[in-house]
C-alpha cells in the first residue's frame, strides 16, 4: 500500500502544471535556461558533468532531457518551489536553472542526501569513538587541559610577558583540550583582543588597493606569529629563547652580572645569538646559565681527603 501511495505522489508531483512563464521553458523535456542570471546559469552548466548521458544539447543553455530524467526534473522543480516560496530566485529562468542543477545532483542516487550528510561528518558513524582515543591509550588518565595567557604585539613580534602599560595591543590566548571520551577529542584555540578585528577586516575586499594589501599583510604576519606561539605552547617546536649550553657562556653570564654589574637584560643582549627582540625568556635563561656556572664550580663537588 505504501508503494502505491508513493507512486501516486510522484505522479502528482510530475504532472503538476507550473506557471506559464516556467512551463514554456520546460515543454516536452526541452529545458531552456538561457534567460537565467549568470549565477544560476553557471550552476546549471555543471549539470552536464554528471548527467550528460541522459540529456542532449539543443543550443546555448538549452538541453533536452531523456524521459525518465525529465520526470525527475519536474518533481525536483515542484519540491524546490514548495520549499522556497518565501525566498524565490529572481526570474522564472532562475527557477528552471536551479532545478536542473538539483536534479543533476540527485538523479539515480539511492539516498539524495547521503553525500551532504557524509560531507559534514568528522568521524564515521559506524566506527566506535573509542578508536579515536587510541593514541592516548597508554596515558593512564588523560585529563582536561586549559592554558591561557596574554601576548603583546610589538614591532611585528609577540611578547609572552607584557611589560608596558598598554603601549602595544594585546591578545588573550586560551587553549582547551576536552578529555570526555564519549565524544571525539577536541582541542579549542581561542584568540581575543582588538587585533582580531584587523584579521576580520582583512577578509573584505577593501576598495583602496594599498590599504587592502597593507591590512592583509599585517593580519597574515600576526596570525603566523600567533600560530608559531601556539606550537610552542603545545611543545611541538622549541622556544627561541636563548639556552646557553656551554659552560663558557654560563661563565660569561655570571661575570657580566656579578662582576661588571650589568642587568640581566643587558647580559641577554650581549649573549643571546638570536636575531629578535630580547624578552623575559632570554633574561630568565641567562640567569639560569649563571646559576648553572656556580653550581658546576661549587667546591662541594671536590671530595675531602683526610691525611
Amino acid at each position: 500500500m505504501s508503494n502505491r501511495r508513493q507512486s501516486v505522489r510522484k505522479s502528482l508531483l510530475t504532472n503538476r502544471r507550473f506557471p506559464a512563464e516556467i512551463e514554456r521553458r520546460i515543454q516536452r523535456g526541452v529545458i531552456d535556461y538561457s534567460g537565467a542570471s549568470a549565477f544560476y546559469a553557471k550552476y546549471a552548466d555543471t549539470a552536464r558533468d554528471r548527467v550528460r548521458p541522459f540529456m542532449t544539447d539543443r543550443g546555448h543553455r538549452c538541453v533536452e532531457l531523456h524521459s525518465d530524467l525529465y520526470r525527475y526534473y519536474r518533481r525536483t522543480l515542484n519540491q524546490l518551489m514548495s520549499q522556497n516560496s518565501a525566498n524565490p530566485p529572481g526570474t522564472p529562468s532562475d527557477w528552471v536553472a536551479w532545478a536542473l542543477w538539483n536534479a543533476a545532483w540527485n538523479y539515480k542516487r539511492k539516498d539524495p542526501g547521503a553525500d551532504d550528510v557524509r560531507r559534514r561528518e568528522i568521524w564515521p558513524t559506524e566506527r566506535p569513538i573509542s578508536d579515536a582515543w587510541l593514541p592516548l591509550a597508554d596515558i593512564p588518565k588523560p585529563r582536561p587541559i586549559e592554558t591561557s595567557g596574554v601576548l603583546e604585539w610589538c614591532s611585528g613580534e609577540l611578547r609572552r610577558f607584557p611589560t608596558t602599560m598598554f603601549q602595544h595591543p594585546r591578545i588573550g590566548v586560551r587553549e582547551r583540550f576536552s578529555s570526555d571520551q564519549t565524544a571525539l577529542p577536541k582541542l579549542t584555540l581561542e584568540f581575543e583582543g582588538a587585533l582580531i578585528a584587523l584579521v576580520q577586516r582583512a577578509k573584505y575586499e577593501l576598495r583602496d588597493r594599498e590599504e587592502r594589501e597593507r591590512v592583509r599583510a599585517e593580519a597574515r604576519e600576526l596570525m603566523e606569529a600567533l600560530f608559531s606561539e601556539i606550537l610552542k605552547w603545545l611543545h611541538l617546536v622549541r622556544s627561541k629563547a636563548h639556552r646557553p649550553a656551554d659552560l663558557e657562556t654560563c661563565h660569561q653570564a655570571a661575570r657580566l652580572h656579578d662582576l661588571h654589574g650589568l642587568s640581566w637584560s643587558q647580559v641577554a643582549q650581549r649573549l643571546c645569538r638570536m636575531k629578535h627582540t630580547h624578552n623575559q625568556n632570554c633574561t630568565m635563561r641567562v640567569r639560569q646559565a649563571a646559576a648553572r656556572w656556580y653550581k658546576e664550580n661549587s667546591p662541594r663537588r671536590v671530595p675531602i681527603v683526610n691525611n
